[in-house]
């Protein structure tokens, strides 16, 4: 889904790849060959994700099939916000992301609305990054600050914001996803050392806040992104052997589908659990869940801005 998320001086927090320290490597080639701004075949729903079109963000969907852009537009209680983050609910009506206000300065939102932004209701003024519970009832989010009576982790709300549990202490990492199988999948940083100064890897926990398994020991793995019947994880992975790749839901069977050309991220399964979208070299690109076949790229970003596109979301095909 998502990358690791930091707050500006402005208190906004972004979504940007984790960069990791790792020494000098050569280029690995794409896995398959790629065929330019193709089509994409089969049924699904669009594509949400954040753009960079100006200096403040905001979201965009893009149809996989017809390549048709459309524009999420909130409500905005300030003179500028910026939108990040978003997220399906699992019918494909709602909405959650993240609302920052920048003038006036400064207020930070976790809101849901309808799939095209109306109707927005804040959460929570404390959290960002979520995903939705199976049943569309809560959602898992980050959030906390240092010690306090919340505390920095994984925590899970309602939909109306009056009830809250934190699932999990947990510092830096990126967005959580919660599975159709009830596992909530999260990034967690374990060290800091001159030879690591970056290590992440990822986790996953029942919402109760028991059955703790770490999944990946690479330090180098980031952005869990749940298949849709929750038995395989795709995640990116940063270093020598990075790119984007597909693991199952204990850990094993890990392999890669895309190389780390382009610095790819943000994946995203589609509807079907068939295909895998990912962000890479500013443009977005569907490709087989296995690896197969060619590379499809669906959008590309319409400005040279850094990091233009990102937090992508697939949405389930509506009845």
């Amino acid at each position: 889904m998502r990358d690791a998320c930091f707050r500006t001086d402005l208190r906004l927090r972004l979504c940007v790849g984790v960069v990791v320290a790792v020494g000098a490597t050569a280029v690995v080639p794409s896995l398959v060959p790629e065929v330019a701004d193709a089509t994409f075949p089969g049924d699904a729903g669009k594509i949400a994700f954040r753009s960079f079109e100006t200096f403040h963000a905001s979201l965009r969907t893009v149809d996989p099939r017809s390549r048709e852009l459309g524009r999420i537009r909130p409500e905005c209680p300030g003179r500028t916000c910026e939108y990040l983050q978003p997220a399906w609910s699992p019918s494909g009506k709602r909405l959650a992301f993240y609302r920052g206000v920048i003038r006036p300065c400064c207020t930070e939102e976790l809101v849901v609305s309808r799939a095209d932004g109306s109707d927005a209701r804040r959460v929570a003024s404390d959290l960002h990054c979520a995903a939705w519970s199976p049943g569309g009832r809560r959602l898992v989010a980050v959030g906390g600050e240092g010690s306090g009576p919340r505390p920095a982790g994984i925590y899970v709300i309602s939909i109306s914001g009056s009830r809250r549990r934190l699932v999990v202490r947990n510092r830096g990492g990126n967005c959580p996803d919660w599975s159709s199988r009830d596992r909530i999948a999260f990034t967690r940083f374990y060290r800091r050392t001159p030879q690591s100064p970056n290590s992440f890897d990822i986790i996953t926990v029942r919402p109760a806040g028991d059955g703790l398994k770490r999944l990946t020991r690479d330090g180098r793995s980031v952005s869990p992104s749940w298949s849709p019947h929750g038995s395989k994880i795709a995640y990116t992975r940063y270093g020598k052997r990075g790119g984007i790749w597909v693991m199952n839901a204990d850990g094993s069977g890990k392999h890669q589908i895309a190389a780390r050309r382009g610095e790819p991220g943000s994946p995203v399964w589609s509807p079907d659990g068939q295909r895998i979208a990912f962000v890479r070299r500013q443009s977005i690109f569907v490709i087989r869940s296995d690896g197969s076949g060619r590379l499809r790229r669906i959008r590309r970003a319409e400005t040279e801005l850094p990091s233009p596109l990102s937090d992508l979301a697939w949405q389930p095909r509506l009845p």
